[in-house]
């Protein structure tokens, strides 16, 4: 914006003496990128891509299903819709897992030019500590032992419907040994 005003300054009000001192300001340069790839039992949001299959319905609207997730399942307008409604139906399905205590459905390769849906970053923090947990075979119960925690707030912490404190699923990990690492790219 101020480069504009001085150019305009210059050029339309003939005040060819005006500098801009912007002009001085050094850029920073730009920060390298982390490019590092996942060692032995790391997992990643991506662990969590489930590819879905969009049917459009003669009425109208899109039906979404999940190839992987059988109980996930909904529908939207367009596809925008059907898409966002996806994750939602994705999670919901996904908790009854967490809910039973079952291990986690893992999603399958998309297809070329298939689209996948992941649910939300806190929930894949979430989704992530429980894999990890019943991969080693450790039950609630004794993670509410390591954490000096009450077995409700292990509950909650896997409650998928529950806005848990990033801090809390971070200290869970750390009990199981893993870390969480947040990425934005």
């Amino acid at each position: 914006m101020f480069f504009h005003l001085f150019k305009v300054a210059k050029t339309e009000w003939g005040m060819e003496s005006i500098s801009n001192p912007m002009e001085a300001v050094r850029k920073p340069k730009a920060a390298k990128e982390r490019n590092r790839r996942l060692i032995d039992d790391e997992m990643s949001m991506d662990d969590f891509d489930f590819p879905v299959t969009l049917e459009p319905q003669p009425e109208g609207g899109f039906v979404v299903t999940f190839p992987d997730v059988p109980e996930a399942i909904t529908q939207g307008e367009d596809e925008d819709e059907a898409l966002l409604y996806a994750v939602d139906a994705l999670e919901t399905a996904l908790s009854f897992y967490v809910d039973g205590r079952a291990p986690l459905p893992a999603p399958s390769a998309p297809e070329p030019g298939q689209l996948t849906v992941r649910p939300s970053a806190l929930e894949c923090a979430k989704l992530g500590v429980y894999r990890a947990m019943t991969e080693q075979g450790i039950r609630k119960t004794e993670l509410a032992r390591r954490l000096g925690w009450h077995l409700p707030q292990v509950d909650r912490l896997f409650d998928l419907r529950h806005a848990s404190r990033l801090d809390q699923i971070e200290a869970a990990a750390r009990a199981l040994g893993r870390h969480i690492d947040v990425r934005v790219v």
